[in-house]
This record gives C-alpha cells, sequence and structure tokens, in this order.
C-alpha cells in the first residue's frame, strides 16, 4: 500500500469514528426525554416533575408496571394526556418522529393524540388521565 492510500484510509476511518456521536445525537431530534418512573407502593400514580417539560412538550416514562413506555404530552391548553406507547395492531412498540409515532413493525403511525394516521392499526392508543398536582403531573396507570 503506498503512503498516500494509507493517509487516505486512516483519514475516512477517523472521520467515520468522529461521525459517530453525531449521529447518536441527531436521533434524539425530536423525541421526548425519557425518564423512569415507578408508582410509590400501594399506589397507582406516576409522578413526573413539570420541570421535565421545560424544554419540550412530551416525555417518555419508563416503567415496569405497564410493560411498555408511556408518552405524556403536554397539550396547547396547558392539560397533559399520557399515551401507552403499544401499537394497538400487533402490540410493538412506538418510536416518536416529531408529531408521530411509528411502529416500524408494520408501519402504523399515530399523532400525538393517539388518533390513528396511518393503518394497518384501526384504534387509537390507550390513554391515562393526567392532572397537575402540586407541580408534578400525576398520571393514574391503574
Amino acid at each position: 500500500m503506498e503512503r498516500r492510500d494509507f493517509l487516505l484510509t486512516g483519514c475516512r476511518a477517523c472521520a467515520a469514528l468522529a461521525a459517530i456521536p453525531a449521529l447518536a445525537a441527531l436521533e434524539g431530534c425530536g423525541s421526548a426525554k425519557a425518564i423512569t418512573v415507578e408508582p410509590p407502593p400501594g399506589s397507582n400514580m406516576l409522578n413526573i416533575p413539570m420541570t421535565d417539560f421545560a424544554e419540550q412538550n412530551a416525555v417518555r416514562v419508563n416503567t415496569k408496571e405497564l410493560g411498555s413506555d408511556l408518552l405524556v404530552v403536554k397539550e396547547a391548553d396547558g392539560s397533559y394526556k399520557a399515551l401507552l406507547l403499544k401499537c394497538t395492531h400487533k402490540g410493538g412498540p412506538l418510536k416518536q418522529e416529531g408529531q408521530v409515532l411509528h411502529c416500524a413493525w408494520h408501519g402504523s403511525e399515530f399523532d400525538l393524540e393517539g388518533q390513528v394516521t396511518n393503518g394497518p392499526a384501526t384504534s387509537p392508543l390507550k390513554s391515562f388521565p393526567a392532572s397537575v398536582v402540586n407541580g408534578q403531573v400525576q398520571v393514574n396507570i391503574g
């Protein structure tokens, strides 16, 4: 291998390695911040600090209680909605892509209200009541 080819190959490899963190950061664009929350013992309430909504209108909540993540969305009127991120077609996990919740299994899509915008799913997402209490968004998962 000539010196020129060796240097070119090395530079390309370094550039590719440097791009990996940048690409990983871009994957999160338009997606909700993820937090883990469990209900207090003997309760069905998840408590999410309102400060978690300071920079975006949605928070992805990981909880063992439901078997799937929740997306808690702040509505334009200041109310909150919690959606189970489980496709109603075949139970696939949903990923937020901007204003769309997408199922990679069969292509179903939902809006941030939980309504189907693209099938094969025909039923809206399961939602849970959410309200603001003492500076926290409380989601009743019971």
